[in-house]
């Protein structure tokens, strides 16, 4: 006879631990779902570094071109 009070206490225990789990997978598909959506905003945005890499790239890219303009409209033809 104890047995059975044994065994009816463990059920009711895991009854417990299942409808805990069930609020705590509640709880984590709303933070997975907010943190991947703030991942999300992070990507999609442009941020500051993404932005002085280009202009920086830009930049060296137009001193490349005025350097090479520079030094090859600089010549001067051969004195006669």
């Amino acid at each position: 006879m104890g047995r059975k009070e044994v065994s009816n206490a463990t059920l009711s225990v895991d009854q417990y631990r299942k409808k805990i789990g069930k609020q705590d997978w509640k709880k984590a598909k709303k933070d997975v779902k907010a943190t991947k959506q703030l991942k999300d905003m992070k990507e999609s945005a442009m941020g500051v570094k993404d932005v002085a890499l280009i202009v920086t790239a830009f930049a060296i890219m137009l001193a490349a071109i005025y350097i090479f303009l520079y030094m090859y409209l600089d010549q001067q033809p051969p004195a006669k």
